[in-house]
């Protein structure tokens, strides 16, 4: 499981990295209040080992059901 969490981690900072180069510098956040913040395109890169942490905990779940 731990290999399928890296491949995962990888594949997702390689396609979010490939995605900076197709965005703005500068992407506009509004979060419902009204202000217009900013962040910068490589805030994405943050976001790479979510899927992989989504994946774990679904398998951990199915393991403690078993």
């Amino acid at each position: 499981m731990k290999k399928k969490c890296i491949i995962i981690t990888l594949v997702s900072f390689i396609i979010l990295f490939l995605l900076t180069f197709l965005l703005p510098e500068q992407i506009s956040v509004n979060g419902g209040i009204g202000k217009k913040i900013e962040i910068s395109v490589y805030f994405i890169l943050l976001l790479s080992p979510a899927p992989a942490l989504w994946y774990w905990s679904r398998e951990r779940k199915k393991e403690r059901r078993k």
